[in-house]
């Protein structure tokens, strides 16, 4: 049936990170419930415009939101992906939250 066709092809996958989050829920509260998102080498400075003009997080998924609008992110996973096929370092990708800060 066409219908049941269309239906499938409309699905997208869905992903579950419930360790993950709760990983990033206790460090939010640890840091005092504002955090700023970055990865081994930049921040998503660039999607700023996505999380209403902060980088401020208070949950995981503003965190999710911000890493996955941002070019910058995009680019550190570019090169973390290439740096693991081409040496054989054991570079880590990490995600660092650090305690927001208003300097306004």
């Amino acid at each position: 049936n066409e219908d049941d066709e269309s239906q499938d092809d409309d699905e997208s996958p869905t992903f579950s990170f419930p360790e993950l989050n709760e990983q990033i829920r206790s460090s939010i509260r640890a840091l005092g419930c504002d955090v700023v998102p970055k990865l081994n080498w930049s921040c998503p400075k660039d999607a700023v415009w996505i999380n209403n003009g902060t980088m401020k997080c208070t949950t995981p998924g503003d965190i999710y939101l911000l890493l996955k609008s941002s070019d910058f992110c995009l680019h550190d996973i570019q090169q973390y992906e290439t740096i693991q096929q081409e040496e054989s370092q054991n570079v880590k990708l990490e995600l660092v939250l650090r305690k927001w800060c208003n300097f306004y």
